[in-house]
């Protein structure tokens, strides 16, 4: 495969925060801080750019307020930005790294909302992204308002046009358990 998408319908910011010792519902000192683009297809496009693999895109939902981020991210990496940007921001999920506990606390908020337009925006675009790339990675959580057989539904559109299709989600949908699973299709 030569050609690869991958889709994160609910990306987010990374924002870690470095603190020694954290005690929640204490005063805790920051010894660090960073923000990197979050999501399972995030890391995939880039594992596969590493790899070796030159034709690469993204897509999926992103914030209009704070996408730049993302746009440093696709041009350092040279990723194809084929992501629908909605009204919003992108969600900020907190990660806090304890080096002395050697414990990371997640906090991750639910993300930009989707609505029934918005899904179906997706569904088509990735259709027609069909024509040009082999492979599809879909990756990640659901955002709020997006139906619970969206990656099913995204699943049988790409197989009908005989595409290659990852699947790596911990959401629950219609058509069955997807929590920890990853199934690979092709006709």
């Amino acid at each position: 495969m030569t050609s690869i998408l991958t889709v994160t319908p609910n990306p987010g910011i990374d924002h870690t925060i470095f603190i020694s010792d954290f005690t929640a519902g204490k005063v805790n000192r920051v010894k660090g801080e960073r923000h990197d683009v979050g999501g399972k297809g995030f890391n995939v496009a880039s594992f596969l750019k590493d790899y070796g693999i030159d034709d690469i895109a993204a897509s999926g939902f992103l914030g209009r307020e704070n996408k730049d981020l993302f746009e440093g991210f696709f041009i350092e990496r040279e990723i194809k930005d084929e992501f629908i940007y909605l009204n919003g921001k992108t969600r900020t999920n907190i990660k806090i790294v304890d080096d002395i506990k050697n414990e990371i606390t997640d906090i991750n908020f639910p993300g930009l909302q989707c609505d029934k337009q918005s899904c179906h925006d997706l569904k088509d675009k990735l259709a027609r992204l069909a024509r040009r790339y082999e492979g599809f990675v879909l990756s990640g959580s659901l955002p709020p308002g997006a139906p619970a057989d969206f990656f099913a539904d995204i699943t049988s559109t790409l197989k009908s046009l005989g595409k290659f299709v990852a699947l790596d989600t911990s959401d629950q949908g219609k058509t069955g358990d997807y929590r920890s699973r990853i199934w690979s299709y092709h006709t």
